[in-house]
Parts: structure tokens; C-alpha cells; sequence
């Protein structure tokens, strides 16, 4: 039929993110970019070193990350898969990262890379990763907490006004 209207293609959108020592400030930051950004992701990829006690603060974001997932969601499926890696060995690390990367862009899905939590070394091997690949992914997330007094609440219970989302990508 001519001039028929269609429904756009739904993209897929994938978040790659770490773990650190607290799983709640994975949640938070994927919380803010969802929020703030409306950058709601359909996989999000969750890096955690495989040492005790951070495969249970993995374990324990994915099930948060769930139920947010799926109040934005609805009815539209979504992952949150665990990956594991293992501390020492940063340049296995990044080629997993960057094998997601390249599946992503190859199968055309939107990435997005939030190097808010994790060790800084960790953070940092994550952003290196992401630059390198810059052009095959189109935000780099950070979430920047102003003041210490908010870092145990959750979210939700933070004033507006007390954190940023930056977009590295955007500098």
C-alpha cells in the first residue's frame, strides 16, 4: 500500500559496566543514565573481577538492574548478562569488552560504556577500551556524586541536584 505508515524499527541499545566494591553504585549509575539521559539499554554487560566478594555484588546488581529493567521495559524482553574476568589479567579483560563492542556494532545495536564504578584501574582499561573503539559506540557514561554525604543512598533518594551524568564523549 502506498504512503503506508510503518513502525520504526526498534534499535537495540546494550550498556557494558563493572562491578566494584559495592554493587549499589552499579545500580545507581545505570539508574542515572536511565533517568537523566532516557538511555534505556536492552543487554546491559556487567564486568566483575571473579575474586570473592565481587561475583555476589554482580550476582546481586543484575537482580536490581532486573527490576528496573523491567519497569522501563515492560513487555520488551532484556538481558543482564555476568562476566567475569580476572583482576590480573587487564588485557584479557579488554578483549572481552572489545569483543562485545565489535558484535555490537556489527549486529548494529547501540553501545553505551559506564566507567563509573570499579577499581580505577579497572575504570580506566574499561575507557581506554571504549576510546579506541569510539567510533563504534556513541556514549561513555560517568556519574559524578557531588557530595560524600550521598554515596550510600540509593538513586532515587539523592537530590537532583547532587550529581551529574557526563557523557565523555561529548568533550
Amino acid at each position: 500500500m502506498i504512503g503506508a505508515l510503518h513502525e520504526p524499527e526498534a534499535v537495540m541499545k546494550s550498556l557494558i559496566t563493572i562491578t566494584g566494591s559495592r554493587y549499589d553504585a552499579t545500580v545507581n549509575s545505570c539508574y542515572a543514565i536511565l533517568k537523566r539521559c532516557g538511555w534505556t539499554p536492552d543487554v546491559v554487560e556487567v564486568f566483575h573481577p571473579q575474586q570473592a566478594p565481587f561475583p555476589e555484588h554482580a550476582r546481586k546488581a543484575a537482580e536490581a538492574l532486573s527490576v528496573i529493567l523491567e519497569d522501563y521495559h515492560g513487555h520488551r524482553g532484556y538481558k543482564v548478562n555476568l562476566h567475569p574476568f580476572e583482576e590480573t589479567d587487564l588485557v584479557s579483560y579488554s578483549t572481552a569488552i572489545e569483543g562485545i563492542i565489535k558484535e555490537n556494532f556489527n549486529q548494529r545495536i547501540e553501545t553505551a560504556v559506564d566507567i563509573t564504578c570499579g577499581r580505577k584501574v579497572v575504570s580506566g582499561v574499561l575507557l581506554k577500551t571504549a576510546s579506541v573503539h569510539r567510533n563504534k559506540i556513541l556514549h561513555i557514561f560517568c556519574v559524578y556524586v557531588k557530595a560524600k554525604a550521598y554515596f550510600d543512598r540509593w538513586y532515587p533518594l539523592r537530590p537532583a541536584n547532587s550529581q551529574d551524568v557526563m557523557d565523555l564523549m561529548t568533550f
